[in-house]
């Protein structure tokens, strides 16, 4: 998972994680000289929110605003941080997910064999 191969808790647009990736699957896309450093981020406020957000996030809610006032190079996180390794790691797990999501799908069963009476059950389980 990316918080177990990201070096820092502060990730997101265009952040170690995505550069990491881009410098292992497309390094000619990435421009070292102008990455620069993270934008600020603060730690999320809400326990419901996790690692570090947009001060606007803070508290669980924000205005949406373009990401030009939010960082200088458009990154939420830092981008100076990427490793082409770490991207690797990251590509690795991102196609071991999908194989496994995908031969969970093609095992599951149909609606129509799981029964009427299992897809009740299943749906009063999910009624609030």
């Amino acid at each position: 998972m990316v918080v177990d191969i990201a070096k820092t808790d502060v990730y997101g647009h265009a952040c170690e994680v995505e550069t990491s990736l881009a410098m292992h699957l497309a390094p000619d896309l990435v421009v070292a000289d102008q990455l620069g450093g993270p934008a600020p981020l603060v730690p999320a406020g809400d326990p419901a929110l996790r690692g570090y957000v947009i001060p606007e996030r803070s508290g669980g809610a924000f205005m949406p605003r373009s990401l030009a006032e939010l960082s200088a190079n458009g990154a939420l996180g830092d981008p100076a941080l990427h490793d082409a390794a770490m991207g690797k790691r990251l590509a690795d797990v991102v196609r071991d997910r999908t194989v496994k999501f995908i031969e969970f799908l093609a095992t599951a069963p149909l609606a129509g064999e799981v029964g009427a009476a299992h897809a009740a059950q299943i749906t009063e389980d999910w009624t609030y």
